[in-house]
Formats: C-alpha cells, structure tokens, sequence
C-alpha cells in the first residue's frame, strides 16, 4: 500500500517537474538577454520578455495549475508589452522613461526600422510572488518595468527587438522568431 502512495506521489512530482520545466521554456523563448560592458564593470544587464500570445497562454494555464483555478494571469496585453528586468553597477543611472529623459533610451525594433517610442514605461517597486512565478529569471538585484507601446507601433511587421543606448554603451536584445 505504501509503495502504491508513493509512486502516486513520485508520478504527480514528475507531472509538475515537466510542466514547470515545459512553462520555463516557454518564458526563455520570449525572452532574450543584453549585457553591456563599460569597461570592466557591467553598466547595463536586461533581461527583456515580449508578451507573445503563446506567453500569455502559458501564464494563464500556468497560474490555472498552482492555484487550482483560482487565479488567472493577467489579460493580454492591449498592444506591444515587454517586461524588462534591469540592474546595473551604477544603479543611480537604472532608469527609463518614455519620454527619454533618463540615462538610457529604448527603442523597439522590427528588422532594421526603429518603431514609435513607448506610450508607457512603468517600475514595478516591487515584484510580486506572482511576478516571481510567472518570470522565473527575475533577480532581487533587478529593477522591473513594463514597457507598453501601441499595437502598431512598427506598423505592419512583427518587433524582434529592443535597442538601447546611453554614454556607457549601446547594444540590441533580439527575440528569437
């Protein structure tokens, strides 16, 4: 009988190892990783996810799972979202905005043309234990923001990038296609 227990306990553990480990596949496949040197210092570490329709499923039935149906996760976003999570050595210098008065400037990207800028940059003061689950690579060192642009904001084609610059360094984050 106690073997019987325990091989149903070892199979429901296997069941949720592979769709935690099939979930985190689909978040590394919307996200992609930007890390810009000045000199030997890290002056800009990005960790960008794109809110693709097959993250927002995932999410969805992810959160279905761990709470028995109880919570969802959040609707699909309205237009173009990224959740960006950023940390640095210079951590005076951590900001964005949309209106690109801070130390780094976004751009979003499709191919080679540079899209509209963002209608909204907002920080996450504090991520949530829901954040944590639905965005497994988020660090405590990380200072989250949402980035929202319009959902035609690089027109017809699909973005596949972020580029940012500042006085430390310039580099581009691609999503994979």
């Amino acid at each position: 009988m106690i073997g019987l227990f325990s091989l149903a306990l070892m199979t429901a553990h296997a069941g949720e190892l592979a769709d935690r480990r099939a979930y985190e596949r689909e978040v590394a496949a919307a996200t992609a990783e930007l890390k810009l040197y000045d000199g030997w210092y890290t002056a800009l570490q990005l960790r960008g996810t794109l809110q693709t329709s097959a993250l927002v499923a995932a999410q969805t039935a992810r959160m279905a799972l761990l709470t028995d149906g109880a919570l969802h996760a959040a609707p699909a976003p309205d237009g173009i979202e990224v959740l960006l999570a950023a940390s640095s050595q210079f951590p005076k210098e951590l900001s964005f905005a949309a209106d690109g008065t801070t130390p780094w400037t976004l751009t979003l990207r499709a191919g080679d043309k540079a899209c509209a800028a963002p209608s909204e940059v907002r920080l996450i003061k504090k991520p949530t234990p829901t954040h944590r689950t639905l965005y497994p690579h988020l660090t405590e060192w990380d200072r989250v923001y949402v980035l929202h642009w319009a959902a035609d904001a690089c027109g017809s084609k699909t973005p596949d990038g972020l580029s940012v610059h500042g006085r430390r360094g310039t580099g581009r984050l691609s999503w994979a296609r």
